[in-house]
């Protein structure tokens, strides 16, 4: 479970930095959407983990 929350982490900040670096011209705009985006779903994702490990792996 730990893994996929990792992965899931680690591909958004890649996805992140390309956009950030690639298109920061073009897309500055977006940036505050997809921070945004990122950490509605870092919470979600840790408020998950959290929860299941409270109720237990069973």
């Amino acid at each position: 479970m730990g893994l996929f929350f990792t992965a899931t982490g680690v591909s958004s900040l890649f996805w992140f930095s390309v956009n950030a670096v690639v298109y920061s011209l073009e897309l500055l705009s977006n940036q505050v959407p997809l921070t945004i985006i990122f950490v509605v779903s870092a919470m979600l994702a840790a408020q998950i983990a959290i929860k299941y490990k409270r109720e237990g792996s069973d």
